[in-house]
């Protein structure tokens, strides 16, 4: 994938309703300013918004994300999400939580996450792992400008 243009998704360089939709995949979870951002996703928007990101799961997984990548800022819950959503004016259409299972040194090695960094994310994330996987939920939520 290459993008159209590379900006702070807190200041989305495009016209109102720019777009018929507007969405954001495995991303926001590293926005400083996600309020913003949604509300930016949703200006930008003409009709629909849609978010598919990593669901959070207290404060140990938040922990192993932020050592694995220290550009993670935070995921949100489902709550949160639908609050986010809220507040930018969008009315939520549909939202489904679903199980993700990721091979873990596969995810590890995406960032370069080795050594004894490793091994804290592994204790970190010892209670959702099964085999070699562990899983962290994903939400997809859908929200509607009008």
């Amino acid at each position: 994938m290459h993008p159209d243009a590379v900006c702070d998704a807190a200041s989305l360089p495009f016209p109102d309703s720019a777009f018929t939709l507007v969405a954001t995949r495995y991303a926001t979870h590293h926005f400083p300013d996600i309020e913003s951002a949604v509300r930016e996703l949703a200006r930008v928007a003409d009709d629909r918004v849609v978010a598919v990101d990593t669901l959070y799961q207290g404060d140990e997984i938040e922990e192993a994300e932020r050592i694995r990548d220290a550009d993670h800022v935070r995921n949100y819950s489902e709550v949160e999400w639908r609050g986010l959503f809220a507040a930018a004016s969008l009315t939520v259409d549909a939202c489904t939580v679903m199980d993700k299972w990721m091979n873990l040194d596969a995810w590890l090695a995406r960032t370069g996450c080795d050594g004894d960094d490793a091994a804290a994310v592994r204790r970190l994330v010892a209670s959702r792992t099964r085999g070699s996987d562990w899983n962290l939920p994903v939400i997809v939520i859908r929200g509607g400008t009008s």
